[in-house]
């Protein structure tokens, strides 16, 4: 099955990528819609793997006609995408969130004093009170992108 591992594509809206096994390779295709991912229309990069893995760093090409081209959303880093898969996988389409920049812990509705006494109590008095499988479903974390 394939997967996305990790991503870091600027223009920081909601990609459609298109995986598929073309047979010694995989290609990787990076779409806006869900039905351009579905037909291979309105492409805007795309790559071949060299080969198949785990966590495989790719860096896409963008088409000469993007509306959207790609670019590395924190600059530091040398691929757009890290996927793995092995030979003989069906093609899988995913949906990537964008990314979420969030308010400084400064922000005044932090520090407003007649906030501070409705908060709840310490998390381990919480934790005693409720059942064990409660407090699993709220730790657990989940990936944001997901198979559609």
């Amino acid at each position: 099955m394939f997967t996305i591992d990790a991503w870091n594509i600027d223009r920081n809206i909601v990609w459609f990528v298109k995986i598929s096994d073309t047979g010694s390779n995989f290609l990787i295709e990076l779409f806006t819609t869900m039905s351009d991912a579905q037909n291979g229309t309105n492409r805007q990069a795309y790559e071949y793997t060299l080969g198949f893995g785990s966590s495989l760093k790719v860096n896409l090409t963008n088409e000469g006609s993007a509306v959207y081209p790609v670019g590395y959303y924190m600059e530091s880093e040398d691929w757009h995408l890290k996927v793995s898969g092995q030979d003989g996988d069906t093609t899988a389409i995913f949906r990537i969130k964008e990314f979420v920049e969030l308010d400084s812990i400064e922000h005044a509705i932090y520090r407003n004093a007649d906030l501070i006494p409705l908060r709840p109590p310490p998390r381990s008095t919480i934790t005693r009170t409720h059942p064990t499988t409660a407090r699993l479903i709220w730790d657990r974390t989940y990936p944001p992108w997901s198979q559609v």
